[in-house]
């Protein structure tokens, strides 16, 4: 792989790697492959990804002014935020450290997909997570391309096409975790919309949809109850409303 194939690593110091929770999936060293795959073993195949879980926390940020002032908002173009969504999302983010805090020990692993460029405030939000774990707890990252959730193995985005960076990534990370023994994965994060499909009952859509879609091609896929804004409800609506018709 040249040095311009290379995603970006995450390269904290050395007295920072020794302490480090946070592992890079896509450059695993030897050992860390062998403490990965021998976790999976344990869990059965199973494994935990989360899909950009904190992309609505900076429009929740940038549009706070406006909705203290009564204004209505919208998270890009779906629905207008109602205080049920705000609960929603408040309850996936308390969720999420409970989670990381019980995988990164002993429960199944959870490799976060994150937007290369934050990549380095998510692995310190994980850290501040595991504060007081062991220190063999791990969370494992995987950076993806802005705005989608294609994982960044081979990073070539100013050449090459979102079809083509798809086609060329996509098979990669499910190679990876094939042969880290992963047989099925909970997924959890955003964003997630749903509509009517007449051929498959539900169509998902956006960053998680396209995840889910994309390693349903190698895995046994499962929606937690932590997708945003649509969700299991949702998936069943959708389904429901094509038996109906």
């Amino acid at each position: 792989m040249n040095s311009k194939d290379t995603p970006p690593q995450i390269e904290p110091s050395e007295q920072e790697a020794k302490e480090s929770h946070v592992v890079d999936l896509i450059s695993l060293s030897e050992k860390e492959s062998a403490i990965l795959t021998s976790r999976i073993q344990a869990s059965r195949g199973t494994i935990r990804i989360f899909v950009h879980p904190y992309y609505y926390e900076k429009m929740l940020e940038r549009d706070s002014e406006a909705r203290a002032m009564g204004e209505e908002v919208s998270f890009e173009g779906q629905d207008v935020i109602t205080e049920g969504a705000l609960q929603k999302l408040a309850r996936i983010y308390e969720a999420i450290p409970r989670i990381v805090k019980l995988s990164a020990e002993q429960g199944p692993p959870v490799i976060f997909f994150e937007e290369e460029p934050a990549v380095g405030a998510l692995a310190e939000k994980i850290e501040d997570m595991l504060s007081g774990c062991t220190a063999d707890a791990r969370i494992y990252v995987v950076p993806t391309f802005e705005d989608r959730a294609t994982p960044r193995v081979v990073a070539k985005d100013d050449e090459q096409s979102m079809l083509v960076q798809d086609a060329m990534n996509w098979p990669l990370i499910i190679e990876r975790l094939t042969s880290l023994g992963v047989s099925r994965i909970i997924l959890s994060g955003a964003m997630l919309t749903i509509e009517k499909s007449e051929e498959v009952g539900a169509r998902h859509h956006h960053c998680l949809g396209a995840a889910r879609n994309e390693l349903l091609r190698g895995f046994n896929v499962s929606l937690s109850e932590l997708t945003f804004p649509h969700g299991r409800k949702e998936v069943r609506a959708a389904i429901e409303q094509v038996v109906g018709d």
